[in-house]
């Protein structure tokens, strides 16, 4: 199985990470493992600290201001249960599956 790979400078246990940028979502990425980086995602991301195992990643249909949901500033990391997942989702008016990008 070639794997897509998301790497990150934080070390939080995600099934799911969603996309934001500039206070609006765009898509998710789901998790299938959790990776300790190699030296090669070391090179590539010198602050990664931990390698997230991409299964599926989808684009929203259209961009969803993430502050209509409660989440303002800063917030990396940031857990959200999955009735506010699903809330952020139908905002976006549907999902585009995509595939993961290859390690």
């Amino acid at each position: 199985m070639i794997k897509g790979v998301a790497r990150y400078s934080q070390r939080k246990d995600a099934d799911i990470i969603i996309l934001t940028r500039d206070g609006f979502a765009h898509g998710f990425f789901v998790i299938a493992a959790l990776d300790e980086p190699t030296e090669k995602d070391k090179k590539e991301y010198p602050r990664g600290r931990r390698v997230y195992v991409v299964k599926e990643s989808a684009l929203f249909e259209k961009a969803v201001p993430v502050g209509a949901f409660g989440i303002t500033g800063y917030q990396f990391g940031k857990y959200l249960s999955e009735e506010k997942f699903k809330e952020i989702t139908t905002a976006a008016g549907g999902v585009q599956k995509a595939g993961p990008k290859h390690r």
